[in-house]
């Protein structure tokens, strides 16, 4: 998941200095562009809906990346030595065992 989310916050910033490159906005924007291309106002709605998404996602990321090093922390172990996928593996095993 670490890796997506950063896919995405890196892919989201290419997209800006895109259009920020290519397509700068300005006042006269109809001036610049052919009559019925409408690719850079269409990618400025995307990016701006994209960076909103963003901004709730990166919110919830670091959520739960402080709820997973504290209850990581809480069962003894190193947060930033144990993979999720390890703990939780553990922890499903150790809820299993208990059940029987």
């Amino acid at each position: 998941m670490v890796k997506d989310y950063n896919e995405i916050r890196v892919g989201l910033q290419k997209l800006i200095q895109e259009l920020d490159n290519h397509y700068p906005e300005n006042e006269n924007d109809e001036d610049t562009t052919e009559e019925g291309d409408n690719y850079a106002q269409v990618m400025r709605n995307f990016r701006n809906e994209a960076i909103e998404k963003f901004e709730e996602l990166e919110v919830r990321y670091t959520s739960m990346d402080v709820a997973y090093r504290d209850v990581v922390s809480y069962y003894g172990e190193n947060p930033d030595q144990m993979k999720p996928d390890e703990f939780f593996g553990i922890f499903k095993t150790f809820t299993s065992s208990w059940e029987v």
